[in-house]
């Protein structure tokens, strides 16, 4: 059905349909977030506070330890984040608002669990470069192993 002045209901711009892949996605996102952080933690034989996913400031991979493990808990978890959003959002043309509002949302839970705004440059690099990667991942994987393969090319 039509609307008025927005995509037919039941496209996948539709806020309805955006708003309820959201609601699985961010559950998701955490639900795969801390179990790569459990698993990295306990390789790197760090301890685990329940923080691990939010814990901007012991954010340096040179450091080793505590540092080391949180920072590749998000590095992995943008690869993650990536598949996430092909396989749930599954929208070419969406997919790059999906990666983007899981990023804006888990920023704003992080200064709410850490009191306190982000100030280390290896956080800033690591977020930007990560979330835009992971959202072109997630819109190339979308566009060629989805919807390029919904394409009939006929033969003579």
């Amino acid at each position: 059905m039509p609307t008025k002045f927005g995509p037919k209901v039941g496209e996948d711009t539709a806020t309805n349909a955006i708003l309820r892949k959201l609601a699985i996605l961010v559950p998701l996102y955490y639900l795969f977030y801390y179990i790569i952080a459990l698993i990295v933690s306990a390789a790197f034989g760090t301890a685990i506070d329940g923080k691990e996913p939010f814990d901007f400031v012991a954010f340096n991979p040179g450091l080793g330890g505590r540092d080391a493990a949180v920072w590749t808990s998000y590095f992995l978890m943008l690869l993650v984040n990536a598949a996430l959003v092909y396989f749930v959002g599954r929208s070419t043309k969406m997919s790059f608002d999906y990666v983007l509002t899981l990023a804006f949302i888990h920023f704003i839970l992080s200064m709410l669990v850490m009191l306190s705004f982000p100030v280390n440059w290896v956080y800033w690099v690591t977020a930007i470069l990560g979330n835009g990667g992971a959202a072109v991942i997630a819109e190339l994987s979308c566009y060629y192993l989805r919807d390029m393969r919904s394409i009939k090319v006929e033969h003579e």
